[in-house]
């Protein structure tokens, strides 16, 4: 039942996008499934994040988003968000480290703002920026059946 969403979020991309792209926005846009039992925690496509340096971006997402229609049945969509938020930020712990000692050591030097802003790039977050904010968009035909209250999730 999935498959038409898909289809029209895939030819629709275009227009959304084109607001970022007028906005200047330094995004990052990962696709993954309700589905917590097949790949749980994984984001889906390729590239798997998408920015606005991917080429042909509205092509890649439109790939991306087809995840295809063979799920699971059971959807939890803010599970699923949780598990792939969770595996970033396990990813992400030895870059957020060397980020920050790196800004230490830039404490006491001259250029301290530019020391500082060169840590950022010396070592790379691919996605779940920390300093970046995050918006989560679920498209789905179901109520989300994830195992814990909504509320859970928004603390988490």
């Amino acid at each position: 039942s999935m498959a038409p969403r898909q289809e029209n979020l895939a030819k629709n991309f275009q227009a959304f996008i084109d607001i970022f792209s007028k906005g200047s926005i330094d995004f990052r846009i990962g696709v993954t499934t309700t589905d917590i039992f097949k790949l749980p925690g994984q984001l889906r496509g390729t590239p798997r994040v998408l920015t606005p340096q991917t080429p042909s971006l509205a092509s890649a997402f439109a790939n991306n988003i087809k995840v295809g229609i063979a799920g699971s049945p059971y959807e939890a969509g803010l599970q699923s968000a949780q598990l792939v938020l969770d595996a970033y930020q396990r990813a992400n712990a030895d870059k957020q480290a060397a980020i920050s000692n790196c800004k230490a050591a830039c404490a006491n030097g001259a250029n301290n703002t530019q020391c500082q802003a060169s840590c950022e790039t010396a070592h790379p977050i691919e996605f779940l920026r920390p300093d970046a904010y995050l918006y989560l968009i679920f498209v789905s035909d179901e109520e989300d059946e994830s195992s814990q209250d909504v509320r859970s999730f928004w603390r988490s």
